[in-house]
């Protein structure tokens, strides 16, 4: 939702700054269109103000935004070059600024394109970095458990190991306990004083 509201508010902003651009060529080309001829101060002035909005279209939308606004820039313009029809050097000049004015919005356009398709490059690289980071945190993370659960197992298994090894060597004297108790017994008779004691530890060895 978030990210269709984004994109919303972006379309909105581009809409809104090519109308303003928009707005600033039409109001050059009033002006070209309303200054007497005879003033060329003020229609170079107009003409290097042209290059603003071919710029600024160029670096905003790339290379149809440049050379769109430069095509608009020069139809604006050709009012003013109208006047100097027949006068030789002077309409080549006027000539010369409309093709200045496409190559401005093309090349502007070329540039931004580029460091436009550069920036969504290394913007992908970097959302690749991120999940790999996560992808090897969450295996290194896995890793570490499986370790300490073998650590457990393995302790464990020593100790079987080692039950198994007292057991073991437990039993060996208690046989040898038994085996003199059950001789014991067959000394002394059942109502002997101590076969009572005799009972005992061969009961005892017999658990």
């Amino acid at each position: 939702m978030n990210k269709l509201k984004s994109t919303i508010y972006s379309s909105t902003a581009h809409k809104l700054l090519f109308f303003a651009l928009l707005v600033a060529v039409i109001a050059i080309g009033l002006l070209h269109l309303f200054t007497p001829g005879d003033l060329h101060f003020y229609h170079n002035t107009y003409r290097r103000l042209s290059y603003f909005p071919i710029v600024l279209g160029g670096l905003w939308f790339g290379v149809r935004g440049g050379l769109g606004l430069a095509l608009l820039s020069s139809i604006a313009f050709i009012p003013h070059v109208l006047l100097y029809v027949g006068h030789g050097s002077q309409a080549v000049s006027e000539l010369m600024e409309i093709i200045l004015y496409l190559a401005a919005g093309l090349l502007v356009g070329v540039i931004s394109g580029r460091q436009t398709r550069l920036r969504e490059r290394y913007r992908q690289l970097s959302e690749k970095l991120q999940a790999s980071y996560a992808r090897l945190h969450d295996e290194t993370v896995q890793l570490i458990e499986a370790e300490a659960r073998l650590a457990a197992a393995q302790k464990l298994s020593a100790l079987g190991k080692l039950s198994a090894s007292l057991a073991h060597e437990i039993k060996n004297p208690l046989a040898s306990i038994k085996g003199t108790a059950e001789i014991l017994r067959d000394e002394f008779p059942g109502d002997h004083p101590k076969r009572e004691f005799v009972d005992i530890l061969f009961k005892e060895t017999g658990r």
